[in-house]
């Protein structure tokens, strides 16, 4: 599966097809950092130490900043949940969800403290009404003499 951040993924899983929708989680550098470990077991993937763990998201419609925020909370490894970020604003997650959900959640840590963390949502808790699927093609610079539409 390639990860293609803010994008729906689909691969085959038992002869049928899954689909996910992956992306980022917003947020990050205004929370604490816990050590990696209190996540769960790690693994190192050339110099990556990868980390992955249970996830909810939460919508927060009486956040003060934005009513339709989605906090992401990570299920820690002595099963308490923590509160990681958000889920971006401009993702098919932050448009899509519809109410409460779990999710996969994945750390990146690179060393130091550049860490990615990613989610990963199962498609049926994205609503495909909610998303914006139009396409707009600014053509007016390309010479389109002999050509029909």
């Amino acid at each position: 599966m390639t990860s293609l951040l803010g994008q729906a993924q689909q691969w085959e899983n038992n002869g049928g097809m899954i689909m996910k929708y992956h992306d980022k989680v917003a947020g990050t550098t205004f929370k604490k950092k816990v050590e990696l470990q209190a996540y769960g077991p790690s693994e190192m993937k050339g110099r990556v130490q990868v980390v992955k763990a249970n996830a909810k998201l939460v919508p927060e419609p009486e956040n003060k900043f934005d009513e339709n925020a989605i906090a992401v909370y990570a299920e820690m490894s002595n099963k308490t949940w923590r509160a990681i970020g958000y889920v971006a604003k401009d993702s098919d997650i932050y448009n899509g969800l519809s109410g409460e959900a779990p999710a996969s959640l994945t750390i990146l840590d690179y060393g130091d403290t550049n860490r990615s963390y990613q989610i990963d949502v199962d498609e049926q808790y994205i609503d495909a009404n909610k998303l914006d699927t139009d396409v707009d093609l600014d053509l007016s610079g390309l010479d389109m003499d002999g050509v029909e539409l």
